[in-house]
């Protein structure tokens, strides 16, 4: 990605660059321009082992700017803002670490909410389940309706433009099933989330002090998924434990042990006590103007 950010931001001259934590060349991009840059993570803090495993990825990338890559691959070098509160684990250790609110963006603010949506969880509890956008196909999802064939809830499953819902067969006549539902709709109806622990879907669920099903599948939502459960807020199921029976107990102990729930509104008590992303406007300001 060097080659063509470094293009733009040179025909564009901006006086800040605020990057994904992933988006590891606007570091080195910025850091050769004296530009300063923000650093905005999407899960939990980046192991020791991890941040090692950058810079040793990333020095070519430095090089390539004409300059040597810091030991931290530059991630903290002005500001970074932490999205995970601390009942879900520690922030990096570093001064230039602030915790910011989750404020996810799913399209919702530009759509009115399904008509249909008003009858879910009215009469009974209601589940939501989704798997993500990119990673899922329909074998995974057979188990999952299967399960939630045998409970009595209302549910929503979203399969992402990835999945066709004809693909993955019957549907309980328990179970709705849509390619894409903006999130922030589905979750002010149901009692439990299901999912992939992204950490999109994961801490808008948390957010809202809903208790989690997670069925991690890769990249961070191992982690996602361990650090949900150390709040006592979610279960996971692991890999050998994903049949329909496996599924259907770990939904119905959401449901009914209140300790998940508790858990569960604690965890969102405490997001609700971070600083939103507005109140970070001043320092970004000040940074751009430095």
């Amino acid at each position: 990605m060097r080659e063509d950010l470094a293009s733009l931001v040179d025909a564009f001259r901006p006086d800040l660059i605020v990057h994904d934590l992933a988006e590891l060349a606007a570091a080195p991009v910025a850091a050769a321009r004296g530009i300063p840059h923000v650093t905005v993570a999407f899960s939990g803090s980046v192991s020791e082992f991890l941040v090692e495993g950058i810079v040793a990825a990333v020095g070519e990338v430095w090089s390539a700017e004409g300059l040597a890559v810091p030991s931290d691959a530059g991630l903290y070098e002005h500001l970074y803002l932490h999205r995970f509160p601390p009942a879900l684990g520690p922030a990096p250790d570093n001064a230039n670490v602030r915790f910011v609110r989750p404020v996810g963006f799913d399209g919702g603010s530009a759509e009115e909410a399904p008509a249909w949506l008003a009858a879910v969880g009215y009469d009974r509890q209601a589940v939501y389940v989704t798997l993500g956008t990119v990673v899922s196909g329909p074998a995974q999802w057979r188990e999952i309706l299967t399960a939630l064939d045998s409970l009595d809830v209302d549910a929503i499953a979203t399969t992402g433009a990835q999945v066709d819902p004809a693909d993955i067969g019957p549907v309980p006549a328990n179970v709705r099933v849509e390619r894409y539902v903006p999130q922030s709709f589905i979750l002010e109806h149901v009692a439990a989330l299901v999912s992939h622990a992204g950490a999109g879907s994961m801490l808008a669920g948390a957010e809202r002090g809903l208790p989690q099903l997670c069925i991690p599948m890769g990249a961070d939502m191992w982690e996602n998924a361990d650090a949900l459960a150390g709040s006592g807020a979610s279960l996971t199921l692991e890999e050998d434990q994903r049949d329909a029976v496996a599924i259907c107990g770990a939904i119905e102990r959401l449901l009914k042990d209140p300790t998940f729930s508790t858990a569960a509104r604690r965890v969102a008590a405490e997001i609700a006590t971070l600083p939103h992303p507005d109140e970070y406007v001043p320092a970004l300001e000040a940074l751009a103007h430095g």
